[in-house]
């Protein structure tokens, strides 16, 4: 056996027998050789890293765009309709934590000052989105979210956030003493006797406050 043909590795050597005068296959390359295409095409192979695939080319614009950012480029459900924010029809930054100082007074009649803004991110953040967004919509009442809220401050056991809402609710005609005091005999069985039981103190001193400064 002779090897004919020019050799593209120990294991692609062609064997052909002794006396054989039949030419061997010059191999894919050559096939192609002087094939502009493919010279170019073996070029963008080399250059992505070697391989018998082209590399995958990728848009420019997601090429510039960092990862976490692509995703925020087109809408969910939309092809080929880039997010702009030329027509954004969003209120100022300012006119939004207003609505949410706004928002907060009311819910807690001045029980919690409202900082300037700017004075911490937290309270900007916590201003626009929750009291400016979420406090001010229209399907439930003040008076709805805040049971809802009271019920998971019980819960969790907060006694101080819990007399605050106490006196909000007491300040805003939500509830009277007695439904306050029936918000804790509803929620013992459910959230449990050891963690409401330290929440009658906080509720009855709200109810305490609240009649000293109506007299």
């Amino acid at each position: 056996m002779a090897v004919d043909g020019p050799a593209r590795g120990a294991d692609r050597a062609v064997l052909r027998p002794a006396g054989d005068t039949r030419r061997a296959h010059p191999g894919r390359a050559a096939d192609h050789a002087g094939d502009p295409g493919r010279d170019r095409h073996q070029g963008s192979v080399a250059g992505a890293g070697g391989g018998s695939h082209p590399a995958r080319r990728e848009h420019p614009s997601r090429r510039c765009a960092p990862r976490h950012a692509r995703r925020l480029q087109r809408p969910r459900g939309q092809r080929g309709v880039p997010m702009s924010t030329d027509n954004c029809t969003d209120t100022p930054s300012g006119d939004t934590y207003e609505r949410g100082v706004a928002m907060v007074t009311e819910v807690y009649q001045g029980e919690v000052p409202a900082l300037p803004e700017g004075t911490m991110a937290f309270n900007d953040v916590m201003m626009r989105s929750l009291f400016a967004e979420v406090w001010d919509r229209d399907v439930l009442s003040i008076r709805d979210r805040r049971l809802l809220i009271m019920g998971v401050i019980a819960a969790r056991g907060s006694t101080d956030v819990w007399k605050l809402q106490a006196q909000s609710a007491l300040k805003r005609g939500e509830l009277t003493p007695d439904q306050l005091r029936e918000t804790l005999i509803m929620l013992a069985p459910y959230a449990g006797y050891p963690v409401v039981a330290p929440l009658i103190g906080p509720c009855e001193a709200a109810i305490n406050e609240w009649t000293e400064a109506k007299d």
